[in-house]
């Protein structure tokens, strides 16, 4: 965080939030914590800016930055740069008809929640358990 996306150690945790959120990516995290700093229009954000964007690495923001200069671009275009857009989209100014996500910046819950990591049916919550030999092949 500090050395590829510019942040600074206060920004990541501070007195009013000392503690990183152990379920959420830090980039995540910290975009919640900072609404005012969203929705960013990926056509207009400076790299630093696009940095800041869950969703958008150092080689995504490069690309839009290289991207932009001979298009206006949209969801399928950051899609097919790499741009994670289960994450990103809350936090872009998207065009007419692309959808508008950034309502839920307003509920930081609710964001939350679409934000946190979708787990698969065969995970289970805790530790996992070793499997128990069964009796009937330890008495043969």
């Amino acid at each position: 965080m500090l050395r590829f996306y510019g942040f600074k150690a206060e920004e990541m945790v501070s007195a009013a939030y000392p503690d990183l959120d152990e379920e959420l990516d830090p980039k995540s995290s910290w975009a919640l914590r900072h609404p005012e700093f969203f929705p960013l229009d990926v056509n207009r954000a400076s790299y630093e800016e696009l940095l800041r964007i869950p969703g958008v690495g150092v080689l995504s923001a490069r690309k839009i930055i290289q991207a932009r200069r001979c298009r206006k671009l949209d969801l399928e275009h950051l899609q097919k740069i790499g741009v994670v857009l289960r994450r990103a989209r809350y936090f872009l100014d998207l065009p007419p008809g692309q959808g508008h996500f950034s309502a839920l910046l307003s509920s930081p819950e609710m964001l939350r929640q679409a934000l946190l990591p979708r787990k698969s049916s065969r995970e289970h919550p805790g530790q996992k358990r070793l499997p128990l030999e069964e009796p009937s092949l330890l008495s043969s």
